[in-house]
């Protein structure tokens, strides 16, 4: 074999290498544009759920507040009594 024939050999095997790498790197990429819309949507949907779950959390504390004003008065504790024991009656009775 000739010096230019080997030459040539090479060349066609870099060739098909050089294919190769630039399909995998076209994978690659197209893998990593696929995982950045995933996470972009995920980012978006936890940016929701935290403002849920502030806006929760804020009600939470509300009715807590609410629920404390009833419960340490003499009145309201007397009607949360009440209330329990009909509520036990009902389930009793259903």
């Amino acid at each position: 074999m000739s010096e230019l024939e080997l030459l040539k050999q090479q060349n066609e095997a870099l060739r098909k290498e050089n294919t190769y790498l630039v399909q995998q790197l076209a994978e690659c990429h197209d893998s990593v544009c696929s995982q950045i819309t995933v996470m972009t949507v995920l980012k978006k949907d936890i940016r929701r759920y935290e403002v849920q779950l502030n806006s929760l959390k804020a009600e939470n504390a509300a009715l807590k507040a609410k629920f404390d004003k009833i419960e340490n008065n003499f009145i309201g504790r007397l009607l949360l009594k009440v209330y329990r024991i009909l509520r036990e009656l009902k389930h009793r009775k259903g």
